[in-house]
């Protein structure tokens, strides 16, 4: 068979049937087109499901596309309202219509590209259509089917014709922010390209349209606060800050990137603190520590964090340090694990603040089991009483 050609016909003629029926609903007599259209609807829908059904058996990838166990969920909606919520009977059509679309829209980008789409797309296609009730992963979702490309950020960034310098001293290329030097390990770095290249990515995380970007009016840094970054790397976050706050905890494991820590503030060792153990729920004396156990009872006003999806295990160390701190603002990575978001949340709200997650959505690529399905980027929160 021609990949997609069969499943684009019928699902043409789904479309149209949807539309008459949507036409129906706006002219007050969609329940007797329901009644005489549905088996026709759901037969459209197997005849395509058993051609999907032929892919998997050939091994040309290995999840359905066509989610019957959706498609007969809506059915029962549309059975159920039938005759006494119009608007619920409303919203069940234009859903299976607008899955219909998608599908129809996969199946012609599949017959014009001549090839398939991967399990992973086809995977994140199916987690933002069916899973999650939402237009703007559906948006994500239209885009994928359009493009093929899946792609960490939503936007394009061109790279910048970044300086940066060999330090003979230490040993280091480095950049600049603002009149600070940003250090960066010549084991990772080795040559100016790569350092300009690093750079480069860290300017697109930080783009005013990225999920990722850290600050804002409602989280800027007050004056005169104490802060903890926790995962620093080179030290993007606090290299702007630094010259501003009481106290800075930097927490970083790496020890290539402490090296570099060192050289970035040697300046400003009156008041950072290089804490180079691995953040986590509970401390050992060798290799973790906690929120609580740096702290030891200081007031926090700034929590920044970056683990590497150890987020709600390190706010879990920090219990104790939350609650006691009355002004502080956390502004939390949410994007290594697929659900951290609703965990890290949880625990911000038991505190007493006020979460806000930065707009729009992340494709993350690392997390092992669920590579590129989109999540929140930051969970940013202001206790009640700090609020801007």
């Amino acid at each position: 068979m021609q990949l997609g050609v069969n499943e684009r016909d019928i699902m043409s003629e789904l479309a149209g049937v949807l539309e008459t029926m949507a036409q129906a609903r706006e002219e007050s007599v969609p329940y007797q087109f329901w009644r005489d259209a549905k088996g026709d609807i759901r037969d459209m829908f197997l005849a395509v499901k058993q051609s999907d059904d032929i892919m998997v058996q050939n091994q040309l990838y290995e999840n359905s596309i066509v989610n019957m166990g959706y498609v007969d969920g809506l059915f029962s909606e549309l059975d159920e309202s039938c005759f006494q919520d119009f608007a619920k009977f409303s919203k069940s059509v234009a859903d299976l219509k607008e899955y219909a679309d998608l599908l129809r829209m996969l199946f012609a980008s599949m017959a014009a590209r001549g090839r398939m789409f991967t399990e992973m797309a086809l995977n994140v296609i199916n987690y933002c259509y069916i899973e999650q009730d939402s237009e703007e992963l559906r948006r994500i979702a239209r885009n994928i089917i359009e493009t093929e490309n899946l792609s960490v950020f939503s936007f394009e960034r061109e790279p910048e014709d970044i300086e940066c310098h060999f330090d003979e001293e230490a040993g280091m290329y480095y950049a600049m922010e603002g009149d600070m030097r940003i250090y960066l390990p010549i084991e990772y770095f080795p040559t100016k390209d790569s350092a300009v290249e690093y750079i480069n990515g860290l300017r697109e995380e930080q783009d005013g349209r990225s999920p990722h970007q850290y600050f804002n009016p409602r989280m800027e840094v007050p004056e005169g606060a104490v802060v903890m970054d926790a995962g620093v790397a080179e030290g993007n976050f606090s290299a702007p800050i630094v010259k501003r706050v009481k106290k800075l905890y930097l927490v970083e494991c790496d020890p290539l990137f402490v090296n570099a820590l060192k050289w970035t503030f040697r300046d400003y060792l009156d008041k950072v603190v290089i804490v180079d153990k691995f953040l986590a729920r509970h401390a050992n004396k060798q290799t973790t520590t906690t929120i609580d156990e740096i702290m030891q009872g200081e007031q926090l006003n700034y929590l920044k964090m970056d683990i590497e999806g150890a987020e709600v295990l390190a706010l879990q160390g920090g219990e104790n340090t939350l609650a006691a701190s009355e002004n502080i603002k956390c502004n939390i990575c949410a994007y290594h694990r697929l659900h951290d978001n609703e965990k890290i949340t949880e625990i911000l709200n038991r505190h007493g603040m006020e979460v806000q997650n930065t707009p729009g959505y992340m494709l993350f690529h690392l997390d092992k089991k669920y590579p590129y399905y989109p999540r929140k980027g930051l969970a940013q929160a202001v206790k009640t009483s700090a609020k801007s």
